[in-house]
Protein backbone atom coordinates (compact mmCIF):
# COMPACT_ATOMS: atom_id res chain seq x y z
CA UNK A 1 0.00 0.00 0.00
CA UNK A 2 1.53 3.49 -1.23
CA UNK A 3 0.55 6.87 0.38
CA UNK A 4 -0.31 9.77 -1.55
CA UNK A 5 1.32 12.99 -0.67
CA UNK A 6 -1.43 15.59 -0.88
CA UNK A 7 -1.62 19.41 -0.41
CA UNK A 8 -2.99 20.07 2.61
CA UNK A 9 -4.29 24.17 1.48
CA UNK A 10 -7.54 22.41 -0.29
CA UNK A 11 -8.93 26.42 -0.74
CA UNK A 12 -6.21 27.10 -3.00
CA UNK A 13 -6.98 25.56 -6.86
CA UNK A 14 -4.72 25.50 -9.55
CA UNK A 15 -6.96 25.73 -12.62
CA UNK A 16 -4.12 24.31 -14.96
CA UNK A 17 -5.85 21.46 -16.69
CA UNK A 18 -6.34 21.61 -20.54
CA UNK A 19 -9.94 23.05 -20.98
CA UNK A 20 -11.36 20.10 -22.40
CA UNK A 21 -10.38 18.28 -19.67
CA UNK A 22 -10.80 20.63 -16.91
CA UNK A 23 -14.59 20.38 -18.24
CA UNK A 24 -14.77 16.60 -17.53
CA UNK A 25 -12.99 16.60 -14.13
CA UNK A 26 -16.44 17.18 -12.15
CA UNK A 27 -17.87 13.84 -13.93
CA UNK A 28 -14.89 12.21 -13.46
CA UNK A 29 -14.24 12.49 -9.69
CA UNK A 30 -17.95 11.95 -9.02
CA UNK A 31 -17.47 8.81 -10.82
CA UNK A 32 -14.56 7.72 -8.87
CA UNK A 33 -16.36 8.60 -5.44
CA UNK A 34 -18.92 6.04 -6.53
CA UNK A 35 -16.52 3.40 -7.68
CA UNK A 36 -14.31 4.22 -4.10
CA UNK A 37 -11.41 1.91 -6.19
CA UNK A 38 -10.53 2.53 -10.14
CA UNK A 39 -7.35 2.51 -11.59
CA UNK A 40 -5.97 4.74 -14.75
CA UNK A 41 -7.32 2.25 -17.81
CA UNK A 42 -10.94 2.67 -16.11
CA UNK A 43 -10.89 6.37 -16.16
CA UNK A 44 -9.37 6.44 -19.91
CA UNK A 45 -11.79 3.85 -21.11
CA UNK A 46 -14.95 5.26 -19.37
CA UNK A 47 -14.57 8.74 -20.54
CA UNK A 48 -12.59 7.79 -24.18
CA UNK A 49 -9.38 9.30 -22.99
CA UNK A 50 -5.77 8.79 -23.95
CA UNK A 51 -3.41 7.52 -21.54
CA UNK A 52 -1.44 11.09 -21.24
CA UNK A 53 -4.81 13.17 -20.41
CA UNK A 54 -5.87 9.47 -18.32
CA UNK A 55 -2.86 10.66 -16.38
CA UNK A 56 -3.22 14.31 -16.07
CA UNK A 57 -6.47 14.39 -14.32
CA UNK A 58 -5.36 11.41 -11.67
CA UNK A 59 -2.37 13.56 -10.90
CA UNK A 60 -4.67 16.30 -10.65
CA UNK A 61 -7.17 14.12 -8.46
CA UNK A 62 -3.70 13.43 -6.41
CA UNK A 63 -2.74 17.19 -6.10
CA UNK A 64 -6.57 17.88 -5.30
CA UNK A 65 -6.79 15.71 -2.21
CA UNK A 66 -9.24 13.50 -4.08
CA UNK A 67 -7.04 10.09 -3.92
CA UNK A 68 -5.57 8.89 -0.58
CA UNK A 69 -3.36 6.05 -1.32
CA UNK A 70 -2.64 3.37 -3.71
CA UNK A 71 -2.26 -0.32 -3.77
CA UNK A 72 0.58 -2.83 -4.91
CA UNK A 73 -1.91 -3.18 -7.82
CA UNK A 74 -1.72 -0.15 -9.44
CA UNK A 75 -5.46 0.77 -8.08
CA UNK A 76 -6.46 4.36 -6.26
CA UNK A 77 -8.40 4.79 -3.39
CA UNK A 78 -10.69 7.53 -2.43
CA UNK A 79 -9.54 9.63 0.36
CA UNK A 80 -12.17 9.11 3.67
CA UNK A 81 -11.70 12.85 4.36
CA UNK A 82 -11.77 14.58 0.76
CA UNK A 83 -15.26 17.17 0.60
CA UNK A 84 -16.10 17.43 -3.16
CA UNK A 85 -18.14 20.29 -2.22
CA UNK A 86 -15.18 22.52 -1.33
CA UNK A 87 -14.32 21.68 -4.93
CA UNK A 88 -17.89 22.10 -6.23
CA UNK A 89 -17.95 25.70 -4.49
CA UNK A 90 -14.70 27.01 -5.39
CA UNK A 91 -16.04 25.79 -9.10
CA UNK A 92 -19.14 27.90 -8.49
CA UNK A 93 -16.99 30.90 -7.23
CA UNK A 94 -14.60 30.87 -10.25
CA UNK A 95 -17.65 31.08 -12.39
CA UNK A 96 -19.20 33.70 -10.40
CA UNK A 97 -16.23 35.48 -10.92
CA UNK A 98 -16.17 35.12 -14.94
CA UNK A 99 -19.33 36.04 -14.45
CA UNK A 100 -19.10 39.81 -12.61
CA UNK A 101 -15.94 40.20 -15.09
CA UNK A 102 -18.11 40.24 -18.12
CA UNK A 103 -21.15 41.90 -16.41
CA UNK A 104 -18.30 44.92 -15.66
CA UNK A 105 -16.60 44.97 -19.12
CA UNK A 106 -20.53 45.01 -20.15
CA UNK A 107 -21.16 47.84 -18.48
CA UNK A 108 -17.58 49.83 -19.23
CA UNK A 109 -18.83 49.21 -22.92
CA UNK A 110 -20.03 51.93 -24.72
CA UNK A 111 -24.05 51.79 -25.75
CA UNK A 112 -24.12 53.31 -28.95
CA UNK A 113 -27.66 52.20 -29.38
CA UNK A 114 -29.26 55.62 -27.78
CA UNK A 115 -26.96 58.21 -29.40
CA UNK A 116 -27.39 56.98 -32.53
CA UNK A 117 -31.29 56.82 -32.00
CA UNK A 118 -31.25 60.18 -31.59
CA UNK A 119 -28.59 61.57 -33.94
CA UNK A 120 -30.92 60.05 -36.68
CA UNK A 121 -34.11 61.78 -35.45
CA UNK A 122 -31.95 64.67 -35.84
CA UNK A 123 -31.08 63.72 -39.65
CA UNK A 124 -34.50 62.66 -40.12
CA UNK A 125 -36.09 66.34 -38.99
CA UNK A 126 -33.36 68.02 -40.98
CA UNK A 127 -33.97 65.81 -43.70
CA UNK A 128 -37.75 66.85 -44.26
CA UNK A 129 -36.84 70.78 -43.65
CA UNK A 130 -34.94 70.53 -47.09
CA UNK A 131 -36.93 67.41 -48.88
CA UNK A 132 -40.30 69.55 -48.15
CA UNK A 133 -38.66 71.63 -50.80
CA UNK A 134 -39.27 69.32 -53.13
CA UNK A 135 -42.57 67.24 -51.75
CA UNK A 136 -42.47 64.22 -54.57
CA UNK A 137 -39.02 63.35 -52.74
CA UNK A 138 -40.43 62.64 -49.18
CA UNK A 139 -42.14 59.33 -51.25
CA UNK A 140 -38.56 57.88 -50.83
CA UNK A 141 -37.65 59.12 -47.59
CA UNK A 142 -40.34 58.51 -45.36
CA UNK A 143 -41.32 54.91 -46.96
CA UNK A 144 -38.08 53.51 -46.72
CA UNK A 145 -37.83 54.93 -42.51
CA UNK A 146 -40.93 53.11 -41.89
CA UNK A 147 -39.55 50.10 -43.32
CA UNK A 148 -36.54 50.37 -41.23
CA UNK A 149 -38.44 50.84 -38.35
CA UNK A 150 -40.98 48.50 -39.09
CA UNK A 151 -37.86 46.01 -38.84
CA UNK A 152 -36.04 47.21 -36.23
CA UNK A 153 -36.72 44.24 -33.91
CA UNK A 154 -35.05 41.46 -36.10
CA UNK A 155 -32.13 44.04 -36.36
CA UNK A 156 -29.04 44.56 -33.86
CA UNK A 157 -29.39 47.36 -31.98
CA UNK A 158 -27.99 50.65 -33.32
CA UNK A 159 -28.59 48.88 -37.34
CA UNK A 160 -31.73 50.79 -37.98
CA UNK A 161 -30.74 53.94 -36.74
CA UNK A 162 -27.79 53.64 -39.04
CA UNK A 163 -30.09 52.47 -42.01
CA UNK A 164 -31.99 56.07 -41.19
CA UNK A 165 -29.57 58.10 -41.21
CA UNK A 166 -28.09 56.34 -44.81
CA UNK A 167 -31.55 57.18 -46.62
CA UNK A 168 -31.43 60.20 -45.07
CA UNK A 169 -28.24 61.32 -46.72
CA UNK A 170 -28.78 59.38 -49.98
CA UNK A 171 -32.14 61.06 -50.66
CA UNK A 172 -30.77 64.64 -49.95
CA UNK A 173 -27.64 63.83 -52.31
CA UNK A 174 -29.82 62.64 -54.91
CA UNK A 175 -32.68 65.38 -54.97
CA UNK A 176 -30.31 68.01 -54.73
CA UNK A 177 -28.45 66.63 -58.08
CA UNK A 178 -31.79 66.63 -59.84
CA UNK A 179 -33.70 69.81 -58.37
CA UNK A 180 -31.61 71.86 -55.65
CA UNK A 181 -32.16 71.99 -52.73
CA UNK A 182 -29.77 73.67 -51.18
CA UNK A 183 -26.12 75.35 -51.49
CA UNK A 184 -25.08 77.62 -53.90
CA UNK A 185 -27.17 76.28 -56.34
CA UNK A 186 -30.47 76.08 -54.82
CA UNK A 187 -29.44 79.91 -53.86
CA UNK A 188 -29.47 80.85 -57.60
CA UNK A 189 -32.76 79.27 -57.82
CA UNK A 190 -34.36 81.41 -55.53
CA UNK A 191 -33.12 84.39 -56.81
CA UNK A 192 -34.22 84.34 -60.07
CA UNK A 193 -37.71 83.28 -59.02
CA UNK A 194 -37.63 86.05 -56.64
CA UNK A 195 -36.22 88.69 -58.98
CA UNK A 196 -39.67 89.32 -60.83
CA UNK A 197 -41.26 90.02 -57.14
CA UNK A 198 -38.40 92.34 -56.10
CA UNK A 199 -38.86 95.28 -58.50
CA UNK A 200 -37.27 98.80 -56.55
CA UNK A 201 -35.35 101.49 -57.00
CA UNK A 202 -32.16 99.49 -58.38
CA UNK A 203 -34.00 97.54 -60.52
CA UNK A 204 -35.55 100.39 -62.15
CA UNK A 205 -31.89 102.17 -63.08
CA UNK A 206 -30.99 98.38 -63.97
CA UNK A 207 -34.06 98.61 -66.98
CA UNK A 208 -33.56 102.03 -67.76
CA UNK A 209 -29.73 101.46 -68.20
CA UNK A 210 -30.96 98.25 -70.76
CA UNK A 211 -33.38 99.56 -72.24
CA UNK A 212 -31.29 102.56 -73.90
CA UNK A 213 -29.49 100.04 -75.25
CA UNK A 214 -31.58 97.64 -76.70
CA UNK A 215 -33.44 98.27 -80.27
CA UNK A 216 -36.82 99.28 -78.84
CA UNK A 217 -38.92 102.09 -78.88
CA UNK A 218 -37.73 103.46 -75.30
CA UNK A 219 -34.32 103.55 -76.37
CA UNK A 220 -32.48 106.81 -76.53
CA UNK A 221 -32.05 108.44 -79.38
CA UNK A 222 -28.44 109.11 -79.20
CA UNK A 223 -26.39 106.66 -80.83
CA UNK A 224 -22.82 104.97 -80.45
CA UNK A 225 -20.20 105.25 -83.03
CA UNK A 226 -20.93 101.21 -84.19
CA UNK A 227 -24.16 99.64 -83.00
CA UNK A 228 -25.32 96.04 -84.43
CA UNK A 229 -28.40 94.08 -84.93
CA UNK A 230 -29.39 91.23 -82.31
CA UNK A 231 -29.29 88.64 -85.04
CA UNK A 232 -26.04 89.77 -85.33
CA UNK A 233 -24.76 89.82 -82.17
CA UNK A 234 -26.62 86.09 -81.48
CA UNK A 235 -24.31 84.77 -84.60
CA UNK A 236 -21.01 86.58 -83.64
CA UNK A 237 -21.55 85.31 -79.52
CA UNK A 238 -22.52 81.77 -81.18
CA UNK A 239 -19.65 81.76 -83.01
CA UNK A 240 -16.82 83.09 -80.44
CA UNK A 241 -16.54 86.21 -82.77
CA UNK A 242 -17.03 88.36 -80.12
CA UNK A 243 -17.50 92.40 -81.39
CA UNK A 244 -14.44 94.72 -80.55
CA UNK A 245 -15.37 96.69 -77.75
CA UNK A 246 -14.05 100.22 -75.85
CA UNK A 247 -12.71 100.65 -72.36
CA UNK A 248 -15.68 99.73 -69.76
CA UNK A 249 -17.40 102.95 -67.97
CA UNK A 250 -18.22 102.40 -64.43
CA UNK A 251 -22.29 103.39 -64.90
CA UNK A 252 -22.84 102.55 -61.29
CA UNK A 253 -20.83 101.51 -57.76
CA UNK A 254 -22.49 100.73 -54.73
CA UNK A 255 -22.72 98.79 -51.24
CA UNK A 256 -25.13 96.10 -51.82
CA UNK A 257 -26.04 92.32 -50.03
CA UNK A 258 -24.69 89.84 -51.98
CA UNK A 259 -27.83 88.41 -52.72
CA UNK A 260 -29.40 91.87 -54.01
CA UNK A 261 -26.66 92.08 -56.37
CA UNK A 262 -27.61 88.90 -57.79
CA UNK A 263 -31.43 89.23 -57.78
CA UNK A 264 -30.56 92.66 -59.29
CA UNK A 265 -27.74 91.41 -62.01
CA UNK A 266 -30.75 88.66 -62.79
CA UNK A 267 -33.34 91.17 -63.17
CA UNK A 268 -30.39 92.82 -66.20
CA UNK A 269 -29.66 89.34 -67.86
CA UNK A 270 -33.34 88.04 -67.63
CA UNK A 271 -34.04 90.98 -69.71
CA UNK A 272 -32.13 90.36 -72.78
CA UNK A 273 -31.50 86.48 -72.44
CA UNK A 274 -33.72 84.72 -75.14
CA UNK A 275 -33.53 87.92 -78.00
CA UNK A 276 -29.84 89.39 -77.51
CA UNK A 277 -26.92 87.30 -76.11
CA UNK A 278 -26.24 86.58 -72.10
CA UNK A 279 -23.39 84.71 -70.50
CA UNK A 280 -22.83 83.62 -66.58
CA UNK A 281 -19.08 84.91 -66.34
CA UNK A 282 -18.56 83.88 -63.03
CA UNK A 283 -21.34 82.00 -60.72
CA UNK A 284 -19.53 81.04 -57.16
CA UNK A 285 -20.31 81.82 -53.24
CA UNK A 286 -18.27 84.47 -53.40
CA UNK A 287 -18.36 86.33 -56.58
CA UNK A 288 -21.04 86.49 -59.41
CA UNK A 289 -20.85 88.23 -62.98
CA UNK A 290 -22.76 88.41 -65.99
CA UNK A 291 -22.68 90.25 -69.08
CA UNK A 292 -24.68 90.97 -71.79
CA UNK A 293 -24.71 92.31 -75.33
CA UNK A 294 -26.62 94.97 -76.39
CA UNK A 295 -27.71 97.05 -79.98
CA UNK A 296 -24.83 99.11 -78.49
CA UNK A 297 -22.55 97.79 -76.09
CA UNK A 298 -21.73 95.65 -73.33
CA UNK A 299 -22.91 95.46 -69.62
CA UNK A 300 -21.53 93.59 -67.41
CA UNK A 301 -22.78 93.42 -63.79
CA UNK A 302 -20.16 92.20 -60.91
CA UNK A 303 -20.71 91.28 -57.35
CA UNK A 304 -18.57 91.09 -54.81
CA UNK A 305 -19.44 88.75 -51.52
CA UNK A 306 -16.46 90.04 -49.51
CA UNK A 307 -17.20 93.50 -50.52
CA UNK A 308 -20.46 93.59 -50.33
CA UNK A 309 -20.90 95.52 -53.20
CA UNK A 310 -22.32 96.16 -56.77
CA UNK A 311 -20.66 97.02 -60.00
CA UNK A 312 -21.99 98.23 -63.27
CA UNK A 313 -20.31 98.76 -65.99
CA UNK A 314 -20.84 99.82 -70.10
CA UNK A 315 -18.25 99.20 -72.94
CA UNK A 316 -19.21 100.87 -76.30
CA UNK A 317 -18.20 98.42 -79.79
CA UNK A 318 -15.68 99.79 -81.97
Amino acid sequence: MVNIKKETNHDIFVWDLPPELENIYGVVVHYCLSARRFDKGMICKGFKLEDEKGQLIIDKMIERGVIAHQDDKGDYFISDIYNHSDYLLELERKEDEEKAKKKKEEENRVDLHKPLFFIAIVVFMVSLYFLIREPVSLLILIPFSIAAGAYSDRLPKGVPAVIVIAICISTLLLVNSMAPIFGDKYDAKIAIESTSHQVGGNNNVDRDLVNTSLDEPSSSATQPAKTYTKEQLNDMVNSDNYPDQLSPITQDSSSMSFTDCKNSALEIYNQVIGEYPGKRVVDSSILFIVKVWTNDGVIMVSCSEPDQKRVITQSSYK
